[in-house]
């Protein structure tokens, strides 16, 4: 799915140049009818930042509070058997990913399933190919990734993977999965990313009094965030018409090589009026804030989805603004929560492949977290449905 262009909100900055015009040929008493024509045009506008605003504050209320609770609710049939193994395929230079193979690992070793983890570099779709066609040689029960797209994964691969009999659990995906035994599930889909994109659309409007201008450092490769994209300016529009978002388009290598921040440093100064840099994952703001700072940027709120431990510090320190949790705990149980179920031949649940517990987190709630992972005890309440021994 190719990202739409960027939602830009329509002012009154023309309409408001045409009346003062109008003034400044009237005479005194056509004067003071346009002044009150204008008085009214701002009220009006103060008006419809007031109703935005308070539109924001009814999101946030919801989701700046941590959930308690995992989505999945229907337990196994019975306790898994042990001895499985499940073959996880990760982007090791993004420390995010590294992070979720590590949980990955964890929730395999509480069924007693044998994990093993194959390293590709997302830039390079040749990689994780030659990944997929390893992994089968490891004989897996089950392999899964991660905001890899189906898509592209190719004839030859599929074809292997159906005469092996090995199904993928491939999460976030930017669409629904066709329907096909060989895919068990989309966790960390479109919904997810709809519903984290809404609730940092309200806090953007509710922060800027709903009237800011906001840059969306956006990845074309990596379809799998376009619904957040989608649905965070869909928000902004709805809530704030007098708010405006752009696009700061950059490839995979800039995002993660470490030349991101230069890229909208840059964007700022040619777009002076923009005060807000919205992330689509804390793995690609690595190093914005020091650069804000290097390049006498003040005054600019960096914010945006999916906190890592350098956002969370920068909370804490007051040099971030906002940012949207993703527990890739749960997110690593929802993976093996499948794959469980693919070998019991179990029912999936109501809510495995899209929504995961998220929280708008500000330099307010933060308190000591250094990486998302609300609710606390996910790996537990999973091992109660998966009806295996609860750890400590």
């Amino acid at each position: 799915m190719a990202r739409r262009m960027p939602l830009l909100a329509v002012g009154c900055i023309g309409f408001l140049a045409v009346t003062a015009g109008a003034v400044g040929c009237s005479s005194s008493g056509s004067t003071a009818s346009s002044g009150s024509s204008a008085s009214s045009t701002s009220q009006s506008g103060q008006s419809a930042n007031s109703s935005a605003v308070t539109a924001a504050n009814a999101i946030l209320a919801t989701a700046s509070n941590p959930p308690t609770t995992i989505a999945q609710t229907v337990p196994l049939p019975t306790t898994p058997p042990k001895g499985k193994t499940i073959v996880y395929l990760y982007d090791g230079t993004v420390s995010s990913q590294t992070y979720l193979a590590n949980e990955v690992k964890l929730a395999a070793t509480a069924i007693g399933w044998n994990y093993d983890g194959i390293t590709f570099e997302q830039s390079n779709p040749a990689t994780l190919i030659a990944g997929l066609q390893t992994a089968l040689v490891k004989h897996p029960t089950v392999v899964a990734s991660a905001a890899q797209q189906y898509s592209m994964l190719g004839a030859s691969i599929i074809a292997a993977y159906k005469k092996a009999n090995v199904p993928l659990v491939f999460g976030g995906q930017a669409t629904p999965l066709p329907a096909s035994p060989l895919l068990l599930g989309n966790p960390g889909g479109p919904d997810m990313y709809t519903l984290g994109g809404k609730d940092l659309a309200a806090w953007f409007v509710s922060d800027s009094k709903g009237a800011g201008k906001v840059l969306d450092v956006n990845i074309p490769a990596l379809t799998t965030l376009n619904p957040l994209f989608d649905s965070f300016d869909s928000e902004v529009k709805t809530l704030c018409p007098a708010c405006q978002t752009k696009d700061v388009n950059m490839t995979i290598s800039q995002a993660t090589g470490g030349s991101q921040a230069s890229v909208v440093v840059a964007e700022l100064q040619r777009n002076p009026g923009y005060k807000y840099v919205f992330y689509s994952d804390g793995a690609f703001a690595s190093g914005i804030a020091s650069a804000l700072a290097s390049a006498g940027q003040s005054g600019v709120k960096v914010f945006g989805y999916d906190m890592q431990p350098e956002q969370a510090a920068a909370l804490k320190s007051g040099t971030e603004a906002a940012w949207g949790g993703l527990n890739l705990n749960t997110y690593a149980c929802e993976l093996v929560d499948l794959a469980l179920r693919y070998v019991e031949n179990a029912p999936s649940g109501e809510a495995n492949d899209d929504v995961m517990p998220t929280q708008v987190l500000t330099h307010a709630n933060i308190g000591n977290q250094t990486s998302y992972n609300q609710p606390a005890d996910v790996l537990q309440q999973y091992e109660k449905i998966w009806k295996v021994p609860v750890t400590s």
